[in-house]
């Protein structure tokens, strides 16, 4: 009888971490770093953030703002179109209290998006060197 359970208990691990592996997060960790204009100091408070990339858009609200610094997950409110960097370079912009930041954030490749780039090309026919 243990054996079944713990033969069961691997199967069923193995078959939630095929499906989890599959799906492609749609969420981006963001920080960064909030200055007042005219103090130049950094700000310690509550704001409300809008995030923009491409026709995407996210608003936290509330988000505090601490010495400055500030984190987010972008995605958590609006999942992240899997289509959204397809083709284009993004850039997003970001406003605070409904006040546009600048410059715009390029966005860059990740080693996960590198990845991705590969494993689409593997047409099922490949030798062991292949194999990163």
């Amino acid at each position: 009888m243990k054996s079944k359970l713990t033969t069961m208990t691997i199967i069923l691990t193995l078959i939630a971490s095929i499906i989890y592996a599959q799906n492609i997060p749609q969420k981006i960790s963001f920080q960064g770093r909030l200055i007042d204009a005219n103090t130049q100091k950094p700000v310690t408070a509550e704001k409300n953030f809008t995030f923009k990339i491409g026709n995407w858009i996210e608003e936290h609200i509330k988000v505090q703002v601490s010495n400055g610094l500030y984190s987010v997950i972008l995605g958590s409110i609006n999942p992240i179109p899997l289509d959204l960097f397809n083709n284009w370079q993004a850039n997003m912009k970001i406003l605070v209290d409904g006040k546009e930041m600048a410059p715009d954030i390029e966005m860059v490749s990740v080693p996960y998006a590198f990845e991705t780039v590969y494993s689409k090309s593997l047409n099922g026919n490949f030798r062991t060197p292949d194999i990163a």
